[in-house]
């Protein structure tokens, strides 16, 4: 009977062991391979064909930073942990043509960073503070945060969207920028960035340059023109149009030598090296 017992009870922690250990492997696996099962019967979190379309059609990379605060509203807690899934997802989906990073703001750092976040036109969401439940809900405040989403898409300006809100209570159903709309939100900005060609500035693009470039710069010879043309009525004879010929070569000498100095005057100035002779 003792030895009975014995062995249910090694067989009980045997097992015991075995379960935690197979839990602990799952979590890990979860952890490092992280993916989402979606049961909703509108598929709202799974990603679109149009979006993945759209993805394969992209010839730049395109650059998502997500700027939240580092201790967000007691309503928001989830908030940041539901943008970085569904930023993970839209990465995973775009095959490396779409990559994503995080700036926590702290509360310490607000004031020296507002001014540099209002020039990237980042600005501060603002939610409702409400006591009650959904149904007799009343106003009693307002309360400051940030979630704005940076979009920047090859050389082009970045495109900020504030204001991005996780859906928690009926004020949120009304918000223009949510967790559930981003997809469709960076989709449309991308297109939008896309179609509109906008052409990337000289300093910009020098700037981003890996390499050196070199300009070769072609002039055609100037005519001669110290004969009169043939078939041509010439009033002035052969010498009024040999001093128009020697005036002429000289201006086209003159214009010639300005190119390369023009070259190197953008050249210096898209690098910050003021004029350059």
């Amino acid at each position: 009977m003792v030895n009975r017992k014995r062995s249910y009870t090694l067989h009980f922690l045997l097992l015991s062991a075995l379960t935690a250990a197979a839990l602990c492997a799952v979590n890990y696996l979860a952890m490092e391979h992280r993916a989402r099962l979606d049961l909703t019967a509108d598929k709202r979190f799974t990603l679109s064909e149009g979006t993945q379309r759209l993805f394969a059609s992209l010839t730049e990379d395109v650059q998502v930073t997500y700027y939240c605060d580092e201790e967000p509203p007691t309503k928001r807690i989830n908030l940041q942990r539901d943008v970085r899934d569904k930023l993970q997802e839209l990465a995973t989906s775009s095959a490396g043509k779409l990559t994503w990073t995080v700036e926590q703001i702290s509360n310490a750092d607000i004031a020296a960073k507002r001014d540099d976040l209002e020039k990237k036109k980042i600005f501060p969401t603002q939610d409702l503070l409400t006591s009650g439940d959904d149904e007799s809900a009343r106003i009693r405040g307002v309360q400051g945060y940030y979630s704005s989403i940076s979009i920047k898409y090859g050389l082009a300006e970045p495109v900020v969207i504030n204001g991005v809100v996780n859906l928690v209570d009926r004020f949120d159903e009304v918000a223009e920028h949510r967790v559930d709309t981003l997809e469709f939100d960076i989709s449309f900005t991308i297109m939008q960035t896309r179609s509109k060609g906008t052409r990337v500035p000289l300093k910009r693009m020098v700037k981003s340059l890996k390499s050196p470039v070199s300009f070769n710069v072609y002039v055609k010879p100037a005519d001669a023109c110290g004969q009169p043309q043939a078939g041509r009525n010439d009033p002035g004879g052969p010498a009024a149009t040999g001093a128009r010929g020697r005036g002429q070569r000289q201006g086209n000498a003159k214009r010639d030598s300005l190119w390369p100095r023009a070259l190197r005057w953008h050249a210096g100035r898209a690098l910050g090296h003021g004029n350059q002779d």
